[in-house]
Formats: structure tokens, C-alpha cells, sequence
């Protein structure tokens, strides 16, 4: 869902089953999984917090525009990202932690009699 378009991914949540209760009150994943999980999304995605009174039609909206506008930054997002920079780092990064689990792994050599001591 996170490489889906902004609008493909709102019109997954409009089409979202829910229950058949006039409105979203205080849901539970066991009685009422589908209102449950989009409050929880909401909530993730730091939206309103208060939505016991609301109805299934303006609650879908709610999440379907939320979830569009962090799918719109997080994908300008990932476009920005310089993968010959993150892969310099990473393998950056990776050589700095081979040292340090290098001598790690050494000193515990030595303390169980695998290496000798110096």
C-alpha cells in the first residue's frame, strides 16, 4: 500500500467494509475489526483522535485524506533520496561496525580460550 498512488489508496478506504451501526463510537477488533482498523489508522497517522460521533461516510473520508497526504510527502520523500549517497553510507557504516564486531568478537575469543591472550 505505501507504493500505491495517493488516490488508489483512498478509494481502498472509502471501500472499506465496516458494520452496520449508525456511528463509529468506541469499535473493538474483536466486535468491529473494519471501523476498528480505520481509527487506528487515523490515529497513526496522527488525525483526529475524537471520532466516536462521526458517521461510517465521514470517517472514510477522513482516513482516505489523511492516508493520501502521507502517501503524497512519503513518496516525494523516497524520490528525493540519493541512492548512490545512501549506498555510500550504508557501506560506510558497515565497515565501522565490522571493526567494532570485529574486537567484540575477539575479546570474546580470548575469554573463553578460543584465542590466546596477547
Amino acid at each position: 500500500m505505501l507504493s500505491d498512488k495517493p488516490e488508489a489508496a483512498a478509494k481502498k478506504i472509502l471501500a472499506a467494509t465496516t458494520d452496520n451501526q449508525e456511528r463509529v463510537g468506541n469499535p473493538d477488533f474483536e466486535s468491529r475489526p473494519g471501523v476498528a482498523n480505520l481509527v487506528q489508522i487515523l490515529r497513526l497517522l496522527g488525525g483526529e483522535a475524537n471520532v466516536a460521533d462521526m458517521n461510517y461516510k465521514d470517517l472514510k473520508e477522513l482516513v482516505a485524506k489523511n492516508v493520501s497526504q502521507f502517501l503524497a510527502n512519503l513518496q516525494t520523500k523516497l524520490t528525493a533520496v540519493d541512492e548512490k549517497k545512501l549506498i555510500q553510507k550504508l557501506e560506510a557504516d558497515e565497515a565501522a561496525m565490522r571493526q567494532v564486531a570485529g574486537a567484540t568478537l575477539a575479546k570474546v575469543q580470548k575469554a573463553v580460550g578460543l584465542r590466546p591472550a596477547a
